[in-house]
């Protein structure tokens, strides 16, 4: 893509990472690599989490599949450190069970706020803003 189209979209990085590079990986790597098992645990987790119900079975799926990903990442990529993120990611089983599936509260609707805040002209000044800025709070 061109810099013009902008950039993906959490979710837009979700179905292409569910759908189109799983297809591509399987056909690259083959089924039996230990790279794909990993990816494909992470997939998994990632659609549990973001199914539109949920279930202390679904909780569970998520847990195991992303406890996997994370052990074999750390063995795959011996010398790679573990982000916030992916600490962060082991207790949104708790959050799915205390507050239901997670479109009822997840951050998605906030990207396109932030990308209005990204496009609004503050000089290259960080700290100030135009007379706009009320504007975008009403949008």
């Amino acid at each position: 893509g061109s810099a013009s189209h902008g950039k993906l979209k959490a979710d837009q990085w979700r179905s292409v990472c569910t759908v189109s590079l799983i297809i591509t990986l399987v056909r690259i790597w083959g089924s039996a690599t230990a790279l794909l098992r990993n990816f494909t645990d992470l997939v998994i987790a990632v659609e549990i989490a973001t199914k539109r119900s949920t279930s202390s079975h679904h909780i569970d799926i998520y847990r195991a599949h992303l406890t996997r990903y994370l052990r074999s990442l750390l063995e795959l990529f011996p010398d790679h450190k573990l982000q916030t993120n992916h600490h962060l990611s082991m207790h949104l089983d708790e959050c799915l069970a205390d507050f239901g599936p997670v479109h009822g509260w997840w951050s998605f609707p906030f990207e396109r706020y932030n990308g209005v805040m990204r496009d609004i002209n503050t000089n290259n000044k960080p700290g100030t803003l135009t007379g706009n800025t009320s504007l975008f709070c009403l949008s």
